[in-house]
């Protein structure tokens, strides 16, 4: 079975690959690049800068980055720019939207003509004469029955269970006293 060895860091590459190609071009990204070595000699690469004088060929060798590396960093800053315009513009209409709110807030408040009444849903005045929209009955404990009938059935079975449980009761006293007799 062959042995797999573990990817390295960029950096760590980087270096292997300057030991091994004194001479040659390599990537100098941060990131982990696929291609990071272009050319193993001179030869491959010395045409590139023939117009430079030799230190500076050296320099631009040393802090080479392929045009993969730069177009996604390009494309890193583009993405960056426009996430903060967008972020930009979100922010600025959030603040429009919320001075409009208390703008309205505050015109709902002042436009309470009799402060014992209150504001309810729909911009409509909660009043003890008039009852909250959707509702069937004013505020107050809830009521336990629907209506009168309800209530009356309710009462007869309740006087009914009362009596027929001191019947019981009277029955078991009776049971227990003879039986102690």
């Amino acid at each position: 079975m062959a042995r797999v060895n573990p990817p390295l860091a960029p950096a760590a590459e980087l270096a292997m690959l300057r030991t091994k190609y004194p001479d040659g071009l390599w990537c100098t990204s941060p990131e982990p690049c696929e291609h990071r070595l272009l050319a193993t000699t001179a030869a491959g690469w010395s045409k590139s800068w023939a117009e430079l004088p030799e230190p500076e060929r050296l320099a631009r060798r040393d802090a080479y980055v392929c045009a993969e590396r730069r177009t996604e960093a390009a494309e890193r800053q583009r993405v960056a720019a426009v996430r903060a315009e967008r972020a930009a513009i979100a922010g600025a209409a959030s603040v429009r939207a919320r001075a409009e709110r208390r703008a309205t807030q505050v015109a709902e408040l002042n436009a309470a003509a009799d402060p014992h009444k209150q504001r309810g849903f729909g911009g409509r005045f909660l009043s003890p004469d008039r009852l909250p929209e959707g509702s069937r009955r004013a505020g107050g404990r809830p009521k336990k029955h629907a209506d009168l009938a309800t209530a009356r059935r309710a009462a007869r079975s309740a006087y009914r269970k009362r009596k027929k449980a001191e019947q019981v009761r009277r029955n078991d006293g009776l049971i227990a006293g003879e039986a102690a007799a």
